[in-house]
């Protein structure tokens, strides 16, 4: 059996190889020696003495899926995520501050974070220091304070956090300038300046989310505000969600960057493979006043714990009372749900989950969105069978693109070159089937196994180790 540490020797045979990073989509075996990738071999190849066996027994062997918009550290929600293939999951739309970066520790999964900028601006907002992710955001966002324009003092003070956080090693700046849209240009282009000097990602979620607005401040609007900051500054950015944030405008939006790449800008999106968002109900977006301008109404929102609001009054007591309750929004029909795979017709788009931490549900446990669980096996299934996508394609846009678009410590993920780590994810592309629905977050089936740096943490669909992460630090 491969040690949790990755140490011991393995040969993964009679497999199909997936690997579109090096061109590979053919019958290989995989010699993967203390974690890491030693060497791609034809079949039948003689195996080293003392090496274990692992039969792939003709299923697909592809880089372990790698997501690069997940906000859960909990590890039981985790687990839910490497039983749908993903070995690297980071923390970069909202990002961390001032948590643990160490080269020894050991996670579910490989995690990693950018430096959280709304975290910054509660931390010079309320004048104490500000640890913590996602969970200390949802906190924080209570109070409106953060969310205003600062002046030039406090502004700096932001980019000196910042500054710090990107030195102890974090991917980049996680912006969510969503859900503080009133903040200065001058300020989204000093952060944008930071990571160009740094040459680190700038993830943000764009300013606005409106359908149409006659003060110019519409989704597309939002858009065009990074598309300008990587053309004047050499920014890398990368755009969240473009699925659920342009609303009505994803064709739009993908024109855009696509016409900002052709000349050069440097830009990438992603998107999930469902009609429905998820967030803190006290996000600015959600206002009731601010429904119409999504195309929705409140019918269209129902909180994490399985409650629906079915009046605007409902709505506004609940944001007053507990904003920080997670709550999901349709933006499309259910009977719409394959628009949600729109963004995917156009090239480069990854495949990005949002995961969203569980929480209580009175009649089922610990619930969750199902992004949470299973967008890449809803993808790895619906565009091969709405889209009729090959394998290649799809590994490509949940494995290889997402780890490039990273760079730095993702370097060797994502492929499976010699020398590349040993996250490995195998499966049978007719098997795989997502579980997770709005009433129960059940794990995938199909993905048979699953190893993080060359240690197998599923097997037969089972976990079998508990912690083969490492935290990945730039």
């Amino acid at each position: 059996m491969t040690q949790e540490n990755g140490s011991a020797e393995l040969v993964i045979r009679g497999g199909r190889l997936v690997d579109p990073a090096n061109g590979i989509d053919a019958r290989r075996d995989v010699h993967i020696v203390r974690g890491a990738v030693a060497a791609v071999l034809p079949p039948q190849t003689a195996i080293p003495e003392g090496a274990e066996v692992l039969d792939a027994g003709g299923a697909v062997v592809s880089p372990g899926f790698v997501d690069v918009h997940s906000h859960l550290d909990a590890a039981e929600d985790l687990w839910l995520q490497v039983q749908d293939g993903v070995t690297t999951a980071l923390e970069m739309e909202a990002g961390t501050l001032r948590t643990a970066r160490s080269a020894s520790a050991r996670f579910v999964a490989n995690q990693g974070s950018t430096a959280s900028w709304a975290l910054a601006r509660m931390e010079v907002a309320c004048r104490h220091p500000v640890v913590g992710g996602f969970d200390a955001f949802a906190e924080g966002a209570r109070s409106a304070s953060w969310s205003r324009p600062f002046g030039p003092d406090q502004v700096d003070r932001v980019l000196r956090i910042l500054d710090n956080e990107l030195s102890r090693g974090a991917l980049g700046v996680g912006m969510l300038l969503g859900y503080a849209p009133d903040v200065t240009r001058d300020e989204v282009r000093q952060v944008a300046a930071l990571c160009a000097a740094r040459d680190r990602l700038l993830v943000v979620h764009s300013r606005y989310m409106a359908k149409w607005s006659d003060a110019g401040n519409d989704s597309l609007a939002g858009i065009r505000e990074l598309i300008q900051l990587s053309r004047r500054l050499g920014t890398r950015v990368h755009i969240c969600h473009i699925n659920s944030t342009m609303v009505g405008d994803v064709g739009p939006a993908l024109t855009l960057i696509a016409r900002a790449q052709a000349a050069g800008a440097r830009v990438t999106t992603e998107a999930y493979p469902y009609g429905c968002g998820c967030t803190v109900i006290g996000a600015p977006f959600l206002a009731a006043d601010q429904l119409d301008s999504l195309g929705i109404d409140v019918t269209r929102i129902r909180l994490a714990s399985g409650r629906r609001l079915r009046h605007p009054d409902e709505l506004d007591e609940v944001r007053r009372t507990s904003p920080a309750e997670l709550a999901l929004f349709n933006w499309l029909d259910d009977d719409d749900w394959q628009q949600g795979l729109r963004p995917f017709d156009r090239p480069g788009v990854i495949v990005a989950s949002d995961a969203m931490p569980s929480v209580p549900r009175a009649a089922t446990g610990r619930f969750t969105h199902p992004r949470s669980v299973a967008s890449f096996s809803t993808a790895v299934r619906a565009l091969q069978d709405h889209r009729g996508w090959g394998i290649s394609e799809i590994v490509d846009r949940c494995a290889a693109r997402p780890a490039a678009i990273v760079g730095g410590p993702l370097a060797g993920k994502g492929h499976l070159g010699v020398g590349a780590g040993a996250d490995l994810v195998i499966f049978d592309p007719a098997e795989v089937r997502p579980r997770a629905t709005f009433e129960h977050s059940l794990p995938s089936t199909g993905i048979r196994h699953v190893l993080i740096g060359g240690a197998a943490v599923v097997r037969d669909g089972a976990r079998v180790a508990s912690a083969a992460g490492r935290e990945l630090i730039a």
